[in-house]
């Protein structure tokens, strides 16, 4: 990258460009060296971080070779072992200068979070990786490219890590005191419950505990001071529903992107029927948490039903619960039902539209639903009805006059 790059827009954005060609262009040559190029970036790579010293060493060339390796990581077979774990034996990444500029130490933590499914297969290296992650989060310039290399890591190697989940836990509780930005923090609840996931529900009420109900305590006490300042309390709501919404992204099964839609059905017929649920009925904590998150959402139907940018996002997390299939995460489907009506009716915003359709696939495939879900589309279907005959017979009264 040239020394202009970070003066003016038009030189950012023609570089972007030309680094998204270079990108696409070595992939043909990985295709044709395989280890052979890996092992002369990483060879590039050492012998620059050598020179740091020196004269000679260029930062620049040091980024440009991170770059080449994060190009062609997604080529890169996961079984595969020697030539990749020189990244990570030698510990290649700890050896980049504290004081490099935040374009290479970003560089360096997208190279890390790339190769996460290598990470998979080989999770001795885990420990290490996260411990050169983890510590960029507080750095303002480094938060997002590390926040994101950690979701890559953890929602890919999300078995590996279960034995640090209160490790985990205490870095959201971290990152919560320290004030990170709202994406970031968004990326490490996610990341944090794709750990979650893998366990079995008597194990997973805990860890979701710390997690979801200091959301919701934030929740509840933005909510008591309402009145006082409702655009700022309404700004916060809508955050801390971007938390449960990720939280609920984190829950969803891995292998849900790769389904067909036969066996997606099929999960959502499984969980339509309450066969999941019944799995969570003598946990102990689990219905409280359910209802918790039950009356808060409720609470916040009756505020917020006519304010259409907190409704979007609530829909948001209402969606992200669904697809998660989780019974800790997804409100119960009596509720659904009454807040998609009362908002609707209240105000009808499109986004409980697109949520009520999320509703009708999940719980539509089975036959105790129909009576409900049929009553909640006669509903939508008059009121929307009636707003598009109230457009009409406003336009014609306008022609008349």
């Amino acid at each position: 990258y040239t020394i202009s790059y970070n003066k003016w827009a038009d030189v950012r954005d023609k570089f972007r460009i030309y680094r998204r060609d270079i990108a696409d262009t070595l992939n043909s040559p990985y295709y044709v060296l395989h280890n052979d190029m890996i092992l002369l970036l990483l060879q590039d790579i050492k012998m620059e971080l050598l020179r740091q010293e020196t004269m000679e060493y260029n930062e620049q060339r040091l980024e440009a070779s991170f770059f080449a390796l994060y190009s062609i990581s997604d080529e890169i077979p996961p079984e595969s072992s020697s030539e990749i774990a020189q990244l990570f034996e030698f510990n290649i990444f700890g050896q980049i200068p504290i004081n490099a500029s935040p374009r290479l130490q970003n560089m360096a933590l997208n190279c890390v979070g790339s190769f996460s499914e290598w990470l998979k297969n080989h999770p001795q290296y885990l420990l290490s990786v996260l411990n050169y992650i983890i510590p960029a989060l507080s750095n303002a310039k480094l938060a997002q490219a590390a926040a994101s290399s950690l979701k890559n890591v953890c929602d890919t190697c999300r078995a590996a890590l279960v034995d640090g989940i209160d490790s985990l836990i205490a870095l959201y509780q971290e990152v919560a005191q320290i004030g990170v930005e709202p994406t970031v923090k968004q990326k490490v609840v996610e990341s944090i419950s794709a750990v979650i996931q893998v366990f079995p529900p008597e194990k997973m009420i805990a860890p979701l505990m710390a997690l979801i109900g200091d959301i919701v305590r934030n929740i509840q006490h933005t909510l008591s001071v309402v009145e006082s300042d409702p655009v700022t309390a309404a700004k916060n709501v809508q955050a801390q529903l971007q938390y449960l919404a990720a939280c609920c992204r984190g829950l969803q099964s891995p292998n849900d992107d790769y389904q067909s839609l036969i066996a997606r059905n099929a999960a959502y017929d499984m969980f339509a029927s309450g066969s999941i649920n019944t799995l969570y009925e003598t946990v102990p904590g689990a219905s409280e948490l359910s209802q918790t998150i039950n009356d808060t959402i409720t609470q916040l139907v009756y505020l917020y039903s006519k304010d259409q940018e907190t409704t979007q996002v609530l829909c948001q997390y209402l969606d992200s619960g669904l697809r998660s299939m989780s019974p800790l995460a997804c409100l119960p489907l009596s509720t659904l039902l009454f807040i998609i009506q009362h908002s609707y009716e209240s105000q009808p915003l499109t986004p409980w539209l697109d949520t009520a359709s999320l509703v009708f696939t999940v719980y539509g495939g089975y036959d105790a639903h129909h009576d409900n879900l049929r009553q909640l589309l006669a509903v939508l279907t008059a009121k929307t009805l009636s707003g598009i005959n109230n457009i009409h017979g406003k336009k014609s009264q306008y022609k008349l006059q």
